[in-house]
């Protein structure tokens, strides 16, 4: 499967990253910086800028043509409304629109309130 993961830098998303590489999946991670975070190059791996503040119509295009999205962004209690409800919803309607049905959210403790 060709699998886009929300918040591959995270604790969440960089266990995932590597799980799905070892399975043979591949994987695009989403990163505010890219650059600084690359798992094995040789595997079917690529790093891309990623930011939640972006309109759904650009998340779409940098979706598009994946079978999964696992949305693992967190804002650890900086942003909760800005990324972890924001985030989450906007990646799910850019989903929607790049004809993409797998949404996969990790359960964690989390709160509306830091």
């Amino acid at each position: 499967m060709k699998i886009f993961v929300v918040g591959a830098h995270g604790q969440i998303g960089q266990l995932l990253v590597h799980k799905l590489l070892d399975r043979g999946d591949t994987v695009t991670g989403g990163y505010r910086d890219p650059i600084a975070q690359t798992p094995d190059p040789e595997k079917n791996f690529r790093a891309v800028e990623l930011d939640l503040s972006w309109p759904v119509d650009r998340l779409a295009d940098l979706y598009a043509g994946h079978d999964a999205i696992v949305f693992a962004a967190g804002s650890r209690g900086q942003d909760l409304l800005g990324v972890d409800l924001d985030g989450a919803v906007k990646t799910m309607k850019a989903a929607e629109r790049a004809d993409i049905s797998r949404f996969i959210t990790p359960v964690y403790n989390s709160s509306a309130t830091p």
